[in-house]
């Protein structure tokens, strides 16, 4: 194998510093190459674009659909998972590629694949992967590699190992989890995107909590472009209203009625794919027929119209309503 062929050396508090001050964009393209420079060294393999753009286009294309649509088909859920899969896969193949460089070289393989399955030991796994590589390339290329932050792995595995046996084997109320449950339980959590219940909910002096600056809010009660929205206009008594409100909501997918009081209901709506919530609060005015409305998002900054199309639906479900009997 010819010298151009070999991979450059990148210790791991290079990668780790990069990938902190590009917001990850240097470690994906950290991924991307050393595909390429694997498959260049040993004429096999995966290359950089068949290992990372599945993953990309699993994570990003069904969630950015769902701002457009939130009544995306809930099976539409399992392109992303399909992402994640993906990547582990990757993983797992790249991990097996390093031990088998060190092996044919006559030393013991380095990574303890099995790791990368195990929530906590997996981060592990994978900052020794980028150690490990980077020692082989600076061996093959016969000059040595500083990697200080490497010294710590030892300490970091034991941490995880103890966060892990935490996690898996201490006893709860519910008996301890057993420890195949871990990843399941830990890759829940990793990709929830519900966000905390805000503190401002509920009737404010004068109505409804105002909307914050970012765009993904609708009110009635607002007084500029971004955020205003009409009010619902109703026809009978209040008991009537809320028991419409109320029906019409729990009608729709993936909507739970939280609170429902003479003059006011709560209602959160979940996403199919990443489980963004958003808060629906609905408040009659006793003052006149009219249904103040707020509609918000706890997560992110954009909610591309989804929250006005909502507020929208329900106008036109509540205008043509009719309680049955």
């Amino acid at each position: 194998m010819s010298s151009q062929s070999l991979g450059k050396p990148r210790p791991l508090w290079q990668v780790i510093t990069l990938s902190l001050v590009t917001g990850l964009v240097y470690y994906g393209y950290y991924k991307w190459i050393i595909q390429d420079e694997l498959r260049a060294y040993t004429g096999r393999g995966w290359s950089g674009a068949l290992s990372l753009l599945p993953f990309l286009l699993g994570v990003t294309v069904p969630p950015a659909l769902a701002w457009f649509d939130p009544d995306v088909p809930p099976w539409f859920s399992w392109f992303f998972l399909g992402g994640i899969v993906w990547i582990y896969i990757v993983q797992f193949r790249l991990y097996c590629t390093v031990n088998r460089l060190y092996q044919d070289l006559g030393h013991k393989p380095p990574l303890t694949v099995w790791w990368l399955f195990v929530p906590g030991l997996n981060v592990v796994v994978g900052l020794q992967q980028i150690h490990c590589l980077s020692q082989f390339w600076a061996m093959q290329r016969q000059t040595t590699i500083a990697d200080p932050i490497a010294k710590a792995l030892p300490a970091l595995f034991a941490a995880s190992l103890m966060l892990v046996l935490g996690v898996t084997v201490l006893p709860t109320p519910a008996q301890a989890t057993p420890l195949v449950q871990a990843p399941v339980l830990a890759a829940g959590s990793l990709f929830s995107f519900a966000g905390d219940r805000p503190e401002t909910l509920g009737i404010q002096t004068g109505g409804l909590a105002a909307c914050p600056q970012s765009p993904n809010c609708v009110s009635t009660q607002s007084t500029d472009k971004q955020h205003r929205v009409e009010p619902l206009q109703y026809d009978g008594p209040l008991d009537a209203a809320i028991a419409q409100l109320k029906t019409i909501i729990e009608g729709l997918p993936r909507a739970e009625v939280l609170e429902v009081t003479d003059d006011y209901l709560y209602a959160e709506f979940t996403s199919s794919l990443m489980g963004f919530v958003d808060d629906v609060e609905f408040y009659l005015d006793p003052t006149e027929p009219v249904i103040q409305a707020r509609s918000a998002s706890r997560l992110g900054e954009s909610d591309m119209g989804v929250n006005r199309k909502r507020i929208e639906n329900i106008r036109k479900k509540l205008n043509g309503f009719s309680l049955p009997g």
